[in-house]
């Protein structure tokens, strides 16, 4: 059931990251939480799948005498989706810190001409 749920929530989430790099702009997208709060749901995603996934490994070592069929199909399909999921997480981390850097280069660049201004005074 889990890997159901997780797999509706990553689809969710693809949507509104794929919705989210269409329809903002780079200004828009620093200043949004939408970006921060899907960072958060993605690592969320992440960690319930590998949650998961280690609950069925741990049902297997727990019960020696289990068939692959009855671990083996969820077992795969939970690392799929862990493997689908964290190329996402990592892409939406990547613009985070790519939006921070382009915040602190702008930050510095507006120091830097302060600081000539107030040489050249």
């Amino acid at each position: 059931m889990d890997a159901i749920v997780l797999a509706t929530s990553l689809d969710d989430l693809v949507s509104e990251w794929q919705d989210l790099r269409k329809n903002l702009s780079a200004d828009e997208m620093k200043h949004s939480k939408k970006l921060e709060d899907l960072s958060q749901s993605a690592e969320g995603i992440c960690t319930s799948l590998q949650t998961s996934a280690n609950q069925v490994a741990a049902f297997r070592k727990s019960y020696a005498a289990a068939r692959y069929s009855d671990f083996g199909e969820a077992y795969h399909f939970l690392n799929r989706l862990l493997g689908d999921a964290k190329p996402v997480t990592r892409e939406i981390k990547d613009e985070i810190n790519r939006q921070q850097e382009d915040l602190n280069l702008k930050v510095s660049r507006k120091a830097l001409e302060e600081s000539r201004s107030a040489i050249s005074r």
